[in-house]
């Protein structure tokens, strides 16, 4: 596995203005008897940078994207700029790695103008980050969105055929995810209608078929016609494939489940459903493993704990940022204690700003409002919010996109002393950039065992794109007891004893090459070492498709993973209730030969003891019977 630098990288502070404030972090409780965190107060400062290119930005920014577009291991920036009908330039700032940014002043993706939203994706899975953004109608009328391929080089080239690069509508969002899990990452694109709405386009779908994006009718995937405006993707209900939640004007939202190929059924039973939202952002916020909600758009905001499926809103005294219009609700453990904090912007018009909030998770289900620092008490107008950690020194920093004319805020987090681990996924089969993985961890943090679990996206939050890596908090843990990756292939990478403050890249596959060839095909899902990630839990491909079982090409898993006199043994003395160890038994088949018997009785003993001699009776024992 790769490792990326996690030195911290100091800055000129001569050259920089900062407004600086303290933050205490709550004490954290356990949480739901499982999945608490407890831990001591942990410093944290943030620091505003200014001047510098980020807070020159001071234009009307509307959405802002963390994308490391060169390839080099560090955050870039992205600002789509809109507002009103004016035209306004997009900005890219390249990340230099050494603790600044310098902007990008050629090329088309910088030289457009008038976008509302942006997201990035690797779609043609040639190693290197493209970008869509939304160009919404202006006085003149519908205007096509914009497409830029990235060259691999640092440059962009502009799309000019092709349904993606002509289609003209009132885009307001974008989302790459692979619906159809195909191995590409396909395109959602939502169009909005203001009321009166009368029609309305619907959503723009565009397929990926081999590195094409082809616009496939919404009729025909279950989409609907009319508002599609401002939507969120996520594998809400944990089977595998990626739900869409949208906003409608001015009525009830839309919950879409993906039917597993592509194709989209209408489920108005979550109680989220029936609010009236703008902004959707998911986070396992409580860490039991599932994905709650954040809406906003209202005067309060809605946050939705996920049970088993069943989503059920959290009371006002738990989590209540006050009133005001919330907008972008940016989720990420910023004291790095295991459990998520989220900021959520205020924006009540573009000339009536207000502060945002800023929600530190108590790790028992509450969250308390932060009443000091900038990131707290600062007032412009804030659209979007997204946390990165932009100088790989192990926090998470934070952009705050601000429109008319207000300067960009760059938070700069000072840090403690919380461990923490980052982990980036690349696709093998599945799509490059690990758009729709699971990530989960355990670790034992302040004597108890958390787990904790994110998912790789194209859209954190409205308006804004995180880094498409999972970040954790780990508190005082040194080390991490295992990182599960579940791609949307089906198949799991499973890492053991992981060790802290690193950035962890997870190749798909690289556990489960377990013959070494260098080629990940069906029987390397059972590996010949036992790995947790690969057990057959419930008989069902994909993933564990040919009964992965515990014992990995032998009767007890004895260090040598050879089928020899030992097994034999094991078996005879399981069979006579002689302790030696586990029983030697697949989960799957519950034997060692995968005779119809399916138990563990003499003629497992003979099998073995024949084909230790060379007496045909049958195949070898192999890892998947």
């Amino acid at each position: 596995m790769k490792r990326l630098s996690t030195n911290r990288l100091p800055w000129n502070a001569v050259s920089l203005l900062l407004i600086t404030a303290t933050i205490l972090t709550c004490p954290v409780a356990g949480q739901d008897g499982t999945s608490g965190v407890s831990a001591s107060r942990a410093q944290v400062t943030f620091t505003r940078v200014m001047p510098g290119p980020i807070w020159d930005d001071a234009d009307c920014s509307h959405g802002v994207n963390w994308v490391d577009y060169n390839g080099d291991g560090y955050a870039d920036l992205y600002f789509p700029h809109w507002f009103l009908d004016r035209a306004h330039a997009n900005t890219l700032f390249t990340n230099d790695g050494s603790g600044d940014f310098t902007k990008v002043t050629s090329g088309p993706v910088v030289f457009d103008v008038h976008s509302i939203d942006a997201s990035w994706a690797d779609f043609d899975n040639d190693g290197d980050i493209d970008c869509f953004a939304c160009s919404p109608p202006t006085g003149t009328g519908a205007r096509p969105n914009y497409m830029y391929v990235n060259n691999g080089d640092g440059s962009f080239t502009k799309l000019t055929a092709g349904s993606v690069a002509t289609d003209a509508g009132m885009s307001v969002s974008a989302t790459w995810g692979d619906f159809d899990n195909d191995g590409d990452v396909d395109l959602l694109v939502g169009n909005h209608c203001p009321p009166p709405c009368t029609g309305g386009l619907g959503p723009f779908y565009y397929r990926n078929d081999i590195d094409s994006l082809a616009r496939v009718g919404r009729e025909l995937i279950g989409l609907p016609n009319g508002d599609f405006a401002y939507h969120s993707v996520c594998d809400f209900d944990d089977d595998g494939d990626l739900d869409i939640v949208y906003r409608r004007d001015e009525r009830s939202n839309l919950v879409y489940r993906n039917n597993g190929d592509g194709t989209f059924v209408n489920d108005n039973t979550p109680a989220f459903a029936a609010d009236s939202s703008i902004g959707f952002s998911w986070a396992d916020y409580d860490n039991d493993g599932d994905f709650d909600l954040l809406e906003t758009g209202g005067a309060d905001c809605r946050l939705y704990k996920n049970t088993d499926g069943i989503f059920s809103r959290v009371p006002l005294e738990a989590f209540n940022p006050g009133a005001s219009t919330w907008l972008s609700g940016a989720w990420g453990d910023y004291d790095n204690d295991g459990d998520l904090d989220v900021v959520i912007t205020s924006f009540t018009g573009y000339f009536a700003p207000r502060p945002n909030a800023l929600m530190e998770n108590n790790g028992d289900g509450t969250f308390t409002k932060v009443v000091t620092g900038p990131v707290a008490t600062d007032m412009e107008a804030s659209l979007a919010a997204a946390w990165g950690d932009y100088d790989r020194d192990g926090d998470l920093d934070l952009v705050v996109a601000n429109n008319n004319y207000y300067h960009n805020a760059f938070y700069l987090n000072g840090g403690n002393d919380n461990a923490w681990l980052d982990v980036i996924c690349e696709g093998a089969l599945s799509n490059r950039s690990g758009i729709g993985a699971r990530v989960r961890i355990v670790a034992t943090i302040a004597g108890q065992i958390v787990r904790q679990c994110r998912e790789i996206t194209s859209q954190s939050s409205l308006f804004s794109q995180a880094p498409m890596e999972a970040h954790f908090g780990l508190g005082d843990a040194t080390s991490v007891d295992s990182v599960l990756v579940e791609w949307p292939s089906g198949l799991t990478d499973t890492l053991l004893g992981v060790s802290a403050n690193q950035v962890l890249a997870v190749i798909e596959g690289q556990s489960l090459d377990s013959d070494g060839d260098g080629i990940l095909g069906l029987d390397d899902n059972c590996p010949f070492v036992y790995n947790p990630g690969q057990e057959d839990t419930d008989g069902v491909p994909p993933g564990d498709s040919c009964c992965c079982h515990r014992y990995s090409g032998n009767a007890n898993n004895d260090p040598d993973d050879k089928v020899n006199i030992s097994d034999v043994s094991h078996v005879l003395a399981y069979l006579f209730g002689i302790p030696s160890g586990p029983p030697p038994a697949c989960p799957a088949e519950g034997n060692a030969n995968g005779d119809p018997d399916s138990k563990v009785n003499i003629s497992d003993v003979s099998y073995l003891l024949a084909y230790l001699f060379g007496i045909p009776s049958g195949p070898p024992p192999p890892a998947c019977p």
